[in-house]
């Protein structure tokens, strides 16, 4: 983990192709990897280029040496029954060569003529037991290493003082200082990555800039001699799908040969909920997809990738735009998030940009503090066009002043923490934002804040500690919950109460007549909203986030086994229906604010955020629910849809509130997330209402719209856009095909039937247009959608379907709710129900007809799409673009 941005990415071009009249098609070979045709009959390892120009490489699993000179011209200058790997020259022009068949891997000579190389071997995380050797001139063998994970590449530095080795299996890269005496001492990693495997060849240039090769990351990453990245060479492309059975992605990560296929291929993706390699493998995997779509892959190969805009940190603005940040911070980020003192706040200001007092100027640390406020404080302003600088421009100058007691202030080094964790949701901050709210966590638990603490002489400490933990508790919850990772500490283990519904001013005058703080806490009361109103909500609903991840974590333990099988239907039921229930009673606590200031004041964000998280519990449900054939039962399909669509149209009316809403990578997992569950629901329900694939198509398309709009704050998000866009225009396109089957058939029902005019006319609501109401009609930023199938009115902005009361506190499961549709959640007696026409066995959609041949994805493939996007939100910075970049088409 780093606190360095993201470094700037160059795009390799390719320098020349192995034709396939020297390629070795359809001939075998022992090379023990023995998947050599997934590399398209070559694999090239061991670069190593002459005086004259002329570039030599070996071809792994045939056992040649391949010469392209400048000319790109190419020969086989060598070939023999070994298995070739690293290649070095000498000073006499000479080619040593490392033969894999005989052990060694890599190799390297220093300018005394010794030679150092590695035996990798079968070794790993499990078998650390790699070497790395140095051959002196005599003859002489030393061991340098024999505890190495999986030994690698290996290059000297410019002075040959340092030996450095990639440790693939650990991913990391290794620095051994070399003595006079040639011994070794200290060796310390140097780099740590991440990623299916690790680092594999090293070069170093004059500067001592290290170039570490990452096959399954399909990079190569310079760094400086200080380990802080400078570069990262991209070497994949998806700019080409294979033409014919030899020709493919060129420059196709290759992983090492002793271990078998580690390439990420989409034959060796792994996918598992929550934290899979994402969604892009589910993607490719789907048999029917890759032989049927072609199309659909094409367009998405042909994305373009983005290219972030170099941002160089910056200096002060001026006192009037400083104290304008300030306020913007104060009046927007800490409503929800107050874990610093609003005085403290204040006070930095005036040293900062006021000068007061005279005697205390700004230090170091008050300037770190100062750009992260400006930082986290101008993200409004500059999407919104009323301030110049880009935020990450303050924020890297943040860094510039993280001195070395970064992480020994105490409680202020965990507000730091926040502080940078809090720009982590606008912007890219380099690292993970779940790898720095554990440090967070670590950090309250040493200091003891997840326990009560009554100091009686101090109120705002006692406050502000618990202000402090329980902002780490919210951040923490919904990232882990994202990421299907671990929470960082058990609800059981914490005893610390909520602080006190105060405003800050209340608890430094109270602290003065009272020293029981718990009794203050208790006592107090207020007629109106606080300062902490908004957080005391936010984390009340991250509370019932951790009660969901409980719950169902311990039904999948409990009730999925064999014996207790038939028992999972029940009390998932019940657990859904309790955990409902407490989504919505959080919903009816929500305050209200009269002239709300911010998004987090306002009635949309609340609704907003509990379509998100009855959808999070929906999937969870879904997830454990047993299926038939690989169905999941309709009942669940048909909430599932009702959430999602919820969600959907929740967060495009909030979209409209600007300058009050502004994009995040969050928000963008949330849409995804929803537009897939959709999706999900229309692909694998047993059953389906013609009116929930009507709301279904309009509500994919609105998706598509404000994904759309949200790539212009967040660039880096095309890609996901356009993956899925195309399989909205897929799903849609069929959709209309099932709708327009099922109105043609109940028209022509409708025309032999004599109709009373007492009301059993056929509804110009259910048959009118489904068509055409599923595609919205753009009228300059409005967006108007058929009100024959939505109940919309046909001039309103931006309305969603009817869905509000579709989806009940407490849902019951008694009675079969596979009566209830998407506008009419209410219920129906057995065996009849009442409509406004005829109903016809052709009003619903059943999968097991055959129009769930369009059906692009399995239960599976959707369901895991977006495991990846969640680390583009709150992961590891670059395992989207790995997941985006690093696929080979065979």
């Amino acid at each position: 983990m780093n606190f360095y941005p993201v470094p700037p990415i160059i795009q390799a071009e390719l320098y020349v192709r192995i034709p396939d009249d020297l390629r070795c098609i359809d001939k075998d070979t022992e090379w023990r990897g023995g998947f050599a045709r997934q590399f398209q009959h070559i694999f090239l390892e061991g670069p190593v280029v002459d005086d004259n120009g002329n570039l030599y490489i070996v071809d792994v699993p045939y056992g040649r040496i391949l010469k392209i000179n400048p000319k790109k011209n190419i020969t086989i200058v060598a070939e023999w029954d070994g298995e070739p790997n690293g290649l070095a020259a000498t000073e006499n022009g000479r080619l040593i060569i490392a033969d894999y068949k005989q052990g060694p891997n890599d190799l390297i000579v220093d300018s005394k003529g010794s030679i150092y190389f590695t035996d990798q071997g079968q070794t790993g995380m499990t078998d650390p037991t790699g070497k790395v050797y140095r051959l002196l001139p005599d003859g002489k063998l030393e061991t340098l290493v024999e505890n190495g994970v999986s030994p690698n590449g290996l290059v000297l530095s410019p002075d040959e003082k340092f030996l450095f080795v990639a440790m693939t299996r650990s991913n990391q890269v290794w620095r051994l200082p070399l003595h006079p005496d040639g011994t070794t001492t200290k060796a310390g990693v140097f780099f740590q990555s991440f990623g299916n495997a690790g680092p594999d060849g090293l070069a170093m240039d004059e500067e001592g800039s290290l170039f570490i090769c990452h096959p399954s990351l399909g990079s190569i990453f310079v760094v400086d001699s200080d380990g802080i990245p400078k570069t990262r060479i991209l070497t994949q492309t998806l700019d080409t799908l294979p033409v014919d059975g030899h020709r493919s992605c060129d420059n196709a990560d290759q992983p090492a040969a002793e271990t078998g296929p580690t390439v990420t291929s989409i034959e060796n993706s792994s996918v598992s909920h929550g934290d899979g390699l994402g969604f892009m493998a589910s993607l490719f995997t789907d048999p029917d997809l890759r032989r049927n779509n072609m199309e659909l892959l094409q367009l998405l190969v042909r994305v373009p990738s983005t290219s972030e805009p170099v941002i160089q940190p910056c200096g002060l603005p001026s006192d009037e735009e400083g104290e304008f940040l300030f306020d913007e911070y104060l009046s927007w980020s800490h409503v929800q998030s107050p874990f610093l003192r609003r005085d403290e706040v204040k006070r930095l200001c005036d040293r900062v940009f006021s000068h007061v007092p005279t005697d205390q100027p700004a230090s170091d640390y008050d300037l770190f503090r100062a750009f992260m406020i400006l930082a986290v404080g101008s993200v409004l302003p500059f999407r919104n066009g009323t301030h110049a600088q880009h935020p990450e421009g303050y924020y890297l100058a943040a860094l510039q002043r993280m001195g070395s007691d970064f992480l020994t202030r105490g409680q202020a080094s965990i507000q730091d923490l926040l502080l940078i964790c809090r720009f982590g949701i606008y912007h890219r901050i380099g690292t993970s934002i779940w790898d720095v709210v554990r440090l967070c966590a670590r950090l309250c638990i040493e200091q003891g804040l997840y326990h009560n603490d009554n100091d009686p002489t101090d109120f705002m400490r006692v406050q502000m500690k618990r202000r402090v933990f329980w902002q780490v508790y919210m951040i923490d919850r919904y990232s882990s919950t994202v990421l299907g990772k671990p929470f960082s500490i058990d609800d059981r283990d914490i005893e610390a109460s909520f602080p006190a519904d105060a405003n800050d001013e209340d608890l430094v005058t109270a602290s003065q007549f009272s020293c029981d703080f718990e009794a203050f806490r208790s006592s107090h009361v207020t007629l109106d909203t606080t300062e902490m109103t908004v957080f005391f909500t936010s984390v009340r609903l991250r509370q019932i986030s951790s009660r969901i991840h409980s719950e169902f974590s311990r039904l999948a333990c409990n009730y999925l086994q064999s014996l207790k099988s038939h028992l999972a239907p029940g009390h998932i039921y019940a657990t859904l229906s309790c955990l409902m229930q407490d989504l919505q009673h959080w919903r009816d606590d929500c305050p209200m604010f009269q002239q709300p200031k911010c998004l987090y004041e306002s009635q949309d964000w609340y609704d907003l955020l509990l379509a998100r998280e009855q959808l999070y519990l929906v999937r969870r449900a879904i997830d454990l629910m047993p299926k038939r054939g690989g169905k999941t039962p309709r009942h669940i399909s048909v909430l599932c849809l009702r959430t999602a669509l919820r969600t959907i149209w929740a967060y495009s009316r909030l979209c409209q509130q600007r300058p009050l809403t502004t994009h995040t990578r969050s928000y963008f997992h949330m849409m995804f997330t929803a537009g897939l569950s959709v999706l999900f629901c229309v692909s694998t329900a047993t059953k389906l209402e013609k009116e929930c694939l009507s709301h279904a198509s309009a509500g994919l398309i609105q998706c598509e719209e404000t994904l759309k709009k949200m790539v212009d704050q967040l660039p880096s998000a095309k890609h996901y856009v356009a993956v899925f866009g195309a399989l909205r225009r897929n799903t849609s396109r069929n959709l209309d095909k099932v709708l327009g089957s099922l109105q043609s058939d109940a028209l022509s029902q409708a025309k032999n039937l004599d109709y009373m005019s007492s009301g059993l006319r056929l509804s110009s609501e259910r048959f009118s247009g489904p068509l055409e109401a599923s595609r919205p009609s753009s009228l300059g930023s409005h967006y108007v959608l058929g009100s024959s199938v939505l109940g919309m009115n046909s001039d309103a902005r931006l309305q969603e379907p009817n869905l509000r009361e579709s989806i009940p506190s407490n849902v019951s499961f008694v009675r079969p709710v596979e009566s209830a549709t998407l506008g009419n959640p209410g219920p129906s007696t057995h065996g009849s129900r009442t409509t406004d026409g005829p109903t016809a066995a052709t009003d619903s959609f059943s999968p097991g007809t055959d129009f769930l041949d369009w059906a692009l994805l399995s239960d599976e493939a959707l369901w895991n799409m977006e495991s990846v996007l969640g680390e583009y939100v709150y992961g590891d910075p670059e395992k989207h673009i790995e997941a985006l970049d690093a696929f080979e088409f065979q």
